[in-house]
């Protein structure tokens, strides 16, 4: 199967192409906060492709650019419907040295009428001395006209404190393979105990991904992380079912207790 071209011609077609959307659980007001954005590709042949195949394919042949813009059409549509919440979109580095796409991004928020405060951006961890060239000033903008600045996967990677200071973050997103199973792993519950505790004495809130049990959503209650993501939640949604899920989780009181 020959990706570029595949996904160039969905793209061009807009088909086969969806967003679904993860609930994020607030933990200080125990309510669904926001969402993050994630597009899936369903091939008419080939059925299901993961992101983890497509996504840096089109990261090397220029693709990304009208897959971002899609996704964040997409999710602006989606946010018109519910005023309520905010929505976190992935930017890739590969972008920062694109004009065009950060003037695309501004322009299609004011189109859909989306406020800059319900965008949080999430950047990956794996940041390079020329991403930081290109791409602080970008993200100094978006930070002061109100945009949340995340980086995302925090752990997964080489990045580290200093970068933190390099770039005008307000929230990391810390990796499932740090999250996972930190109530019964010593090293973990070390780690994210004190890195949960850094990042807020540095002014930086915390979102945690990949929470899957109880134990590790009461151990990360205990650490006071903001932000909690993950099947135990659930899963990413398409539109409709995401709102089906927001209106019967209003009413599940204490749900994570019971």
């Amino acid at each position: 199967m020959d990706i570029t071209n595949e996904l160039k011609v969905a793209l061009e077609k807009q088909e086969h192409l969806s967003v679904h959307y993860q609930p994020i659980y607030c933990v200080k007001n125990s309510e669904i906060h926001s969402l993050e954005s994630l597009v899936r590709w369903n091939h008419q042949t080939h059925g299901y492709i993961s992101p983890e195949l497509f996504i840096p394919q089109s990261e090397k042949d220029g693709s990304i650019y009208e897959l971002s813009l899609f996704v964040l059409k997409e999710t602006c549509e989606m946010l018109k419907q519910h005023p309520d919440i905010k929505a976190s979109i992935n930017i890739s580095p590969s972008l920062f040295k694109t004009d065009g796409f950060f003037n695309d991004f501004i322009n299609t928020l004011k189109s859909h009428a989306i406020p800059a405060a319900r965008i949080e951006v999430e950047i990956t961890e794996n940041l390079t001395i020329e991403h930081l060239k290109y791409g602080k000033h970008h993200l100094d903008y978006f930070k002061n006209i109100g945009i949340t600045v995340s980086m995302d996967d925090f752990g997964d990677g080489l990045a580290n404190f200093v970068q933190l200071l390099n770039y005008p973050f307000d929230k990391i997103k810390v990796d499932k393979q740090l999250v996972q199973n930190v109530s019964r792993n010593s090293c973990k519950y070390s780690i994210l105990k004190h890195l949960i505790k850094l990042s807020h004495d540095m002014g930086m809130q915390v979102t945690a991904e990949g929470v899957e049990n109880i134990e590790d959503f009461k151990t990360l209650i205990d650490f006071k992380c903001d932000y909690i993501q993950g099947f135990l939640i659930s899963r990413a949604l398409p539109k409709q079912q995401f709102f089906d899920f927001l209106t019967h989780f209003s009413t599940r009181e204490n749900f994570i207790y019971n």
